[in-house]
């Protein structure tokens, strides 16, 4: 094979994009405010771009030299009464000017949210944890070895562990085996290196005396970052299976334990204890409670399993009733309170048919509570008023605020259109640096530094000028098509394809997509995207077009106007859309409108 650099001649086309090109058609999809932040970052980096400061209609007519002078005085009057101010206050106007416009950003800021973990965690360090826990706890824990002091810093600890575990719904969405499991490796002490005598043979570490046992302080205890929290298999029993972990914290009397075969270990360990029901039904394994468990545990599954559910029963005495709950059945059992005597009925109502409740079968709920009808639908109204999710008053998002770009009011019967760009700085090229590269002419680096950057401007504002004129355009013609939407609703919007846009404009469909990229329209119907106006449709027997946002729109007439005790099924309601709307629509259609419009089935809508 011979091997040898040659050069040869090729003549080929392609075709590229001016970078002022791919610059017009980034600016076309951005939306008001991003086009803002880049017009004011190209002031910042363009010195041949200005701001226009002063409209043309705030510019006044040049003052006579009597005006000129009595304003001139009123100035001065001015300045020397500020000046008074700030001696007699004792500070110059400079750090005055300094402090204030510190002190009005900090106060103009708005101040952060509490989250779910930080409400929690405030209760938690103004908590007797030894008045709060179980008695029957506290005193396993003190014949199990150590004071109060130290008690309570290995529940706090843990409960920390546990309350940044919640989610945002403030739900507990791991197993307590899991959670004890990396509770005990997170906060498990560092090995002691072996130091290496000069002769090389190893010396081992003194170990230290039980009672120098030192437990970090619940001040000391940090949230887990959530980078390096590990990831939970989500679990819902705490049936005190058997692992290979520490306690969760060493004893007061520990020592160093013996070495044991590998063999052994199903002999020493001891077996956790039987758990019992407590606060659900008795086939929900996330709600088993175990019983104290005998000393010979101590330091197995069984005791750690045991120290957790009780910690975690005092985090479900917090506030928002219902946090720390596993599930939703727990999550409601927790808001009914602690006394079981208490709505004994909505007790039984959630431990035993949350799924009929779901499905609105409340005769087979009447039925197996030997209640009537009636009862059970008040039972069920005041279920409906609990929190499902207790921390999602915590995890609220800050409001998005829209700001439209097009704006469409009604004036005398006619609808104008005007684009909303009081946002956007208005820019000129500065005359400074025109009369610059005239004057630099014999200076080759400045006239190319200066005609470069002018021409960056240039085409910045072509840019933004294209941009304008092209949404204008496009919603010019959006607007006659969508007239029936706006004076009449919904009903009477039409099918509309981008195509049939971008032909009467004069564009490619690509340019129409750009253009109302992430854009609103405000109306006198309301504020919307600007691709709301755009969907498919189907042809009725009259040849008439209805959109598909129509035929929403009447399924959901026909299902507000029905008979709630006998409700119409999705067959019923495509009967209506052929006999009535003369719409060819299959039942399925039916079915998947009403799913996209987050309307229940006729046997949950149905009333008894």
């Amino acid at each position: 094979m011979r091997m040898e650099v040659s050069l040869q001649l090729r003549l080929e086309q392609k075709l590229r994009l001016a970078p002022q090109i791919i610059q017009s058609i980034e600016i076309l999809q951005l939306p008001a405010l991003e086009l803002q932040d880049l017009v004011k970052e190209e002031l910042e980096q363009n010195p041949t771009l200005e701001e226009d400061l002063v409209t043309p209609d705030a510019e006044e007519e040049p003052s006579s030299e009597d005006d000129l002078e009595r304003e001139l005085e009123g100035l001065e009057r001015v300045d020397a009464v500020w000046n008074d101010y700030f001696s007699s206050a004792g500070r110059s106007a400079n750090g005055a000017g300094t402090e204030d416009r510190k002190r009005e950003a900090m106060e103009n800021t708005a101040a952060p949210s509490v989250t779910l973990q930080e409400y929690l965690i405030q209760q938690l360090h103004l908590l007797s944890i030894i008045s709060a826990a179980d008695r029957d706890f506290i005193s396993w824990m003190r014949e199990r070895g150590g004071d109060d002091r130290e008690i309570v810093s290995e529940i706090r600890a843990l409960a920390e562990y546990l309350i940044y575990n919640l989610d945002d719904n403030g739900y507990l969405p791991y197993s307590l085996e899991d959670l004890i499991e990396s509770f005990a490796a997170d906060t498990s002490p560092p090995v002691p290196p072996t130091e290496i005598g000069q002769s090389g043979d190893p010396v081992e570490m003194d170990t230290p005396a039980s009672g120098n046992v030192e437990h970090p302080a619940s001040g000391d205890m940090k949230p887990p970052a959530s980078g390096d929290m590990k990831p939970m298999v989500t679990a819902e029993g705490e049936n005190g299976a058997e692992g290979k972990v520490d306690a969760l914290t060493p004893a007061a009397d520990a020592q160093p334990p013996p070495a044991v075969e590998p063999s052994a270990l199903s002999e020493t360990a001891a077996a956790p204890a039987e758990p019992v029901s407590h606060g659900g039904s008795e086939d929900d394994p996330s709600t088993l409670l175990l019983e104290p468990p005998e000393f010979s545990a101590n330091g197995t599954n069984g005791a750690r399993l045991y120290i957790a559910q009780q910690t975690l029963r005092i985090i479900q005495r917090f506030d928002p009733p219902g946090v720390g709950g596993r599930n939703l059945k727990e999550v409601l059992l927790l808001q009914l309170g602690s006394d079981p005597e208490k709505f004994k009925e909505e007790r039984r109502i959630i431990e035993n048919h949350l799924p009929d409740i779901q499905n609105n079968r409340l005769p087979k709920i009447a039925k197996a509570l030997g209640t009537d009808l009636e009862e059970i639908k008040e039972r069920i109204a005041f279920i409906r008023m609990l929190n499902p999710r207790p921390g999602s008053l915590f995890a609220e998002k800050a409001a998005h605020y829209i700001i439209p770009d097009v704006v469409v009011t009604e004036v005398d019967g006619n609808y104008e259109i005007r684009l909303e760009d009081t946002y956007i700085p208005r820019i000129h090229i500065s005359p400074h640096y025109r009369r610059m590269l005239a004057e630099q002419a014999d200076n080759p680096k400045v006239r190319e530094f200066i005609k470069k950057k002018l021409e960056a401007a240039k085409w910045l504002i072509e840019s933004i000028e294209q941009r304008q004129n092209t949404l204008m355009r496009i919603n010019r013609e959006i607007i006659k098509v969508q007239r029936d939407f706006l004076d009449y609703g919904l009903e009477r919007l039409k099918p509309l394809k981008m195509q049939h846009i971008a032909d009467r404009v004069g564009v490619h469909v690509s340019t129409v997509s750009r253009a109302l990229s992430e854009k609103y329209i405000q109306t006198p119907r309301g504020i919307y995207p600007m691709k709301f106006f755009f969907t498919g449709g189907m042809m009725g027997h009259d040849g008439t077009m209805e959109s598909t946002l129509s035929i929403k729109q009447k399924v959901r007439q026909i299902i507000e106007k029905e008979d709630k005790k006998s409700p119409l099924s999705d067959e019923d309601i495509a009967r209506i859309l052929r006999r009535e709307k003369g719409l060819a629509i299959a039942r399925r259609t039916v079915t998947k409108y009403r799913k996209q419009l987050s309307i229940p089935s006729s046997r949950q809508r149905r009333t008894y």
